[in-house]
């Protein structure tokens, strides 16, 4: 995941300037917790604010994550 809520970086990135620590505060641990609970059941991805559950195979996601992975490698540099 990205700073920006909602948002992670696509597949095969490996360079990741604005991923958050990894420490957890014990209010986001209990976010986690009840949207884990939340999403029992529920294949798929499941985007909540700083972090994502994955319950499955979740291909949709994975295929969104590499096509931007691939955009990124691939699309004209930046200017300006």
């Amino acid at each position: 995941m990205t700073r920006t809520p909602g948002r992670g970086y696509p597949l095969g990135c490996s360079y990741q300037p604005d991923e958050p620590p990894p420490q957890m505060t014990v209010p986001q641990l209990t976010a986690v917790r009840d949207a884990a609970r939340q999403v029992a059941g529920q294949p798929g991805a499941h985007v909540f604010g700083g972090f994502l559950i994955v319950n499955g195979p979740a291909r949709a996601w994975h295929a969104q994550l590499a096509l931007r992975g691939l955009w990124a490698k691939i699309r004209p540099p930046r200017t300006g």
